[in-house]
């Protein structure tokens, strides 16, 4: 911001040029305190003892003035006055203009309206609360998947462009596919369960594994066996197609019921190979991830 050095020299020459430029400073930061809107305080107006606010600056309709602190009433108002100055054997008529805003019973201005402009830290905060989750955050949405909310798409494993999202692909790059340079994919979420990344094998990041059913075979059953309660003689010519009950090889009843000295077999294999849901008892809702 411009600057007039009044000590200089021993003496200053106060002729209409210099007052012009003070004049336009004085401007420049009347504009300035119009940035934080209409009507708010800048400073100071601060509960102190005995129930009394502070003095401090105000902005009353754009304008940058002083706040005169004392005990608080419902309204403000602006108390101008002016003050004449004689230089010279010259009087020079209301040549200063003294505004002023301070509590009164009949005044214009609400107090409870003008409110405190926001620090930077408080500008910060706002703002980033503002913009949400950086990209890449992936979120549980109950809604329509037709009204996802906007800078979210469908976690359906589509190809996107780079350029297109360029904070998204920043976040995951090439994690659940693309060539890194025309395309990259969005995570493929889609009748998944979601699980948590732990860096070994399995729980590696973007990778998928697991199925919505199993077969099991006989080595996942427990062992055992299904034996059948007669036979016939082991020195006969029959040889049961699935082998000798273990155990039961001998002295056991035969198929007419009145001998003892048979060997049991075992019975035919059963079973289908059909696969088994293995899902868990869940709730389905759109998985959705930031993108910008």
């Amino acid at each position: 911001m411009d600057k007039i050095n009044f000590f200089s020299g021993d003496k200053f020459p106060q002729y209409r040029q210099a007052l012009a430029k003070m004049q336009e400073m004085t401007n420049l930061v009347a504009a300035l305190a119009g940035m934080g809107g209409k009507n708010f305080i800048l400073s100071g107006c601060e509960d102190i003892a005995d129930g009394k606010v502070s003095d401090g600056l105000i902005v009353i309709n754009g304008e940058l003035m002083p706040f005169k602190g004392s005990t608080p009433k419902d309204r403000i108002t602006i108390i101008e006055t002016r003050e004449d100055v004689t230089a010279f054997g010259v009087n020079y008529p209301e040549t200063y203009i003294i505004r002023v805003a301070a509590f009164s019973d009949t005044g214009e201005y609400l107090w409870e309206n003008i409110e405190r402009i926001k620090t930077n830290i408080e500008l910060y905060k706002l703002i980033r609360d503002i913009t949400g989750d950086p990209a890449g955050v992936v979120k549980s949405y109950a809604g329509f998947v037709s009204k996802i909310p906007a800078d979210y798409l469908l976690c359906d494993g589509r190809y996107l462009a780079p350029s297109d999202y360029p904070e998204l692909f920043e976040a995951i790059g090439t994690i659940w596919g693309g060539d890194g340079v025309s395309t990259f994919r969005l995570p493929p979420a889609g009748g998944r369960v979601i699980a948590g990344f732990s860096g070994n094998e399995a729980y590696t990041q973007g990778n998928l594994f697991g199925s919505d059913t199993i077969t099991l075979n006989e080595s996942q059953l427990p062992p055992h066996k299904h034996i059948i309660p007669w036979g016939e003689n082991p020195t006969t010519a029959w040889s049961p197609p699935w082998g000798y009950a273990s155990g039961y090889e001998e002295n056991q009843r035969g198929s007419n019921q009145n001998d003892s000295d048979n060997a049991w077999a075992y019975s035919s294999p059963v079973g289908q190979n059909t696969p088994i849901d293995i899902r868990q008892s869940a709730i389905v809702f759109v998985q959705i991830i930031k993108v910008r």
